[in-house]
């Protein structure tokens, strides 16, 4: 899951990396890409904008996928077994509020922008975002995929300032914080400050499969980033296996226990 990729994803762009994606992995590698619209012929720089990349046999997982239309997240839904599976969300939110008078080539003025035109009188990007991935995860949950987000947040929700927009996105769609449920610390992420501003956050039923998490150091991973890299690590049988002991619905059972 990579964020903030600040490219216009093109035909051409998404060719080239498709293409060396299929070499280094010799096939068997499905890609999503989000970014705004641009004018392509004159810009080679976009901001926002995320991806979504998986390799090898999992890729024949997918099942359905999508990007939004302002480059702010895309998606996998990954099918596993129990008629379940996962959501896999790559998510960009602006660290801008209204207050900070961003710039004109800012992902959060062309967010602002587009909101307008979509007939929002005051739009608030940073809590638009977390609204429409809401609606997004309530629309597959239904369908029983469980959501796996990766998270460029902008914003620490257990941090010494916290962000309730973030605090409230975690409560209504029933998420979990991993890295800080088992460290119990919310360690810096951002090279320029002291907040975690970068998250996994998940469906508690995920938790058993996972069998490592962590951040990398600010020396390693993408060059000239001021964010480090987050990653985690799942047993792909236990996190695929669906929910063994599913309790049946009470209109679908034929008696009750209090039923002599």
């Amino acid at each position: 899951a990579i964020v903030e990729t600040n490219c216009p994803w093109t035909p051409g762009n998404k060719w080239k990396y498709d293409f060396r994606m299929n070499l280094r992995f010799h096939g068997g590698t499905r890609t999503v890409y989000s970014s705004a619209s641009a004018d392509y012929r004159c810009t080679k720089y976009q901001p926002g904008g995320t991806m979504l990349t998986i390799n090898g046999s999992n890729s024949g997982r997918v099942v359905d996928s999508g990007t939004d239309p302002l480059g702010r997240f895309c998606w996998l839904a990954l099918r596993g077994h129990r008629d379940e599976g996962w959501l896999i969300i790559s998510a960009y939110r602006v660290s801008q509020t209204s207050s900070h008078n961003a710039g004109a080539t800012t992902a959060y003025t062309q967010q602002y922008t587009a909101l307008r035109a979509m007939g929002k009188s005051r739009p608030d990007p940073r809590w638009q975002i977390l609204l429409d991935m809401e609606d997004l995860i309530g629309r597959f949950r239904a369908k029983g995929f469980r959501p796996i987000i990766g998270m460029d947040a902008n914003g620490d929700w257990k941090g010494k300032r916290p962000d309730m927009q973030m605090t409230r996105f975690i409560e209504r769609c029933g998420l979990v914080d991993p890295f800080l449920d088992k460290f119990q610390v919310s360690t810096r992420t951002y090279i320029n400050g002291p907040n975690r501003l970068d998250f996994w956050l998940m469906d508690a039923v995920a938790v058993p499969a996972i069998r490592g998490i962590g951040y990398l150091g600010t020396h390693e991973g993408a060059a000239n980033a001021d964010h480090v890299l987050g990653w985690v690590d799942f047993d792909e049988r236990v996190l695929f296996q669906g929910v063994i002991n599913r309790p049946v619905q009470l209109h679908s059972r034929e008696f009750l226990i209090e039923q002599d």
